[in-house]
């Protein structure tokens, strides 16, 4: 599998060690759309893109209207993904996004939606911390639990967030009631989690047309 890493920051960085380690080839690296354009993406397998809110919508669009699969972490730009969606289907592209591609974040989140499934009259409010040079606040991840969560809860979830130096990411829901209190935490130790479970998805999106989200790779492992 030849691969395009689009942004490589730190994030970018442990893509490269990780697809190394599994004998990928490194195509090529850019850190902003102009020097994409400048690249023959027909002798690419697939882009794997991490950069800013302001950069992703432009990344992704070109890649599927150059016709390269694409799978992208980025969050911040989520208000533009039924246009990307919309651009995939009109280009027959291939995409996956996910605000969070750790496999233990995805067994948090289910874990979440049980217990405030089962947790009615608790009240519920999540906490997320990340390092100071994360643009987006709230979270894409403290989105997706908010999101998901509030399908099992009819009161609204506050989200509070925090930057601190170095925090690679740490997701917290409490569930408060006047007896006692649930606290369940995800801290991710390394951008390595992230990096597995995004050239996961770009191993499951070669070869396939559509969009779609990391979940949806996830269904189809064993």
């Amino acid at each position: 599998m030849k691969i395009i890493i689009i942004g490589y920051g730190k994030m970018g960085k442990a893509i490269e060690k990780i697809a190394l380690t599994k004998e990928y080839k490194i195509h090529s690296i850019v850190n902003c759309q102009s020097d994409l354009k400048k690249i023959d993406l027909s002798t690419a397998d697939i882009g794997i893109e991490f950069t800013n809110p302001k950069s992703a919508f432009e990344n992704i669009s070109f890649c599927l209207k150059s016709n390269l699969p694409i799978v992208s972490g980025s969050t911040g730009w989520l208000a533009e993904l039924k246009t990307i969606e919309k651009i995939c289907e009109k280009y027959n592209g291939s995409f996956l996004h996910s605000s969070n591609f750790s496999l233990s974040m995805n067994k948090f989140l289910n874990v979440s939606k049980r217990l405030a499934r089962d947790l009615k009259n608790y009240d519920i409010s999540i906490l997320e911390k990340h390092h100071i040079q994360k643009l987006d606040k709230p979270s894409g991840t403290a989105l997706l639990l908010k999101n998901e969560i509030q399908k099992y809860y009819n009161k609204d979830i506050k989200v509070i967030s925090k930057r601190e130096k170095d925090i690679k990411g740490i997701h917290t829901v409490f569930y408060k009631s006047a007896y006692d209190e649930i606290e369940i935490t995800h801290s991710a130790k390394n951008r390595d989690t992230f990096a597995r479970g995004a050239i996961m998805s770009a191993e499951w999106l070669v070869g396939k047309k559509g969009f779609y989200t990391f979940n949806d790779c996830l269904k189809n492992e064993k």
